[in-house]
């Protein structure tokens, strides 16, 4: 369940919230390595690689393509860093199921 940054604050406690009322006056340091901290693990969960050339792609930063196939009960995901690379994919997976 997510919840929204009033929520949280809303059911921190005195304390807590006099920590972070500290933290935010000298500059919020540790609320920025904590936000850090959490975008880089949701990323690490999302970062994919080209299919074909194995280049890293970060669904956050770049445009990328990726294309669904198989049967019904096995479905395979595939993602491609550029056109070409999509391209090559297809022309080789022709010339496997022929």
């Amino acid at each position: 369940m997510k919840k929204k940054l009033r929520e949280i604050v809303e059911n921190l406690d005195h304390e807590d919230l006099m920590k972070l009322e500290k933290d935010l006056l000298s500059g919020a340091i540790h609320i920025k390595k904590l936000v850090n901290d959490q975008i880089k693990e949701i990323e690490e969960k999302e970062k994919k690689s080209c299919t074909t050339c194995g280049k890293p792609i970060n669904p956050y930063y770049s445009s990328y393509f990726t294309i669904i196939f198989g049967p019904p009960d096995l479905k395979k995901k595939a993602s491609f860093c550029e056109v070409d690379c999509l391209e090559y994919f297809l022309a080789n997976f022709k010339t496997k199921n022929k």
